[in-house]
């Protein structure tokens, strides 16, 4: 097998397993958010999933962040 066929193989397969972990996630989050009766919004392009509302009179946002430590 050609090592260019091999190289598209993997990045498909990584795509695919991204996005399947994302769906995941996202479903996780739009299913606590409306236990507690909260909005859910998605991540999209360079922003993250958050939750959003009024949980007992207080305002509540929930999203992720990521921090980078260690040597690159």
């Amino acid at each position: 097998m050609p090592v260019a066929v091999l190289i598209i193989l993997v990045i498909v397969a990584v795509v695919i397993g991204v996005r399947t972990y994302n769906r995941t996630a996202d479903e996780a989050w739009r299913g606590a958010a409306e236990r507690l009766g909260l909005l859910f919004s998605p991540s999209a392009f360079l922003s993250s999933r958050r939750i959003l509302g009024l949980y007992r009179d207080y305002e509540v946002e929930v999203d992720t962040y990521t921090n980078q430590t260690g040597k690159s």
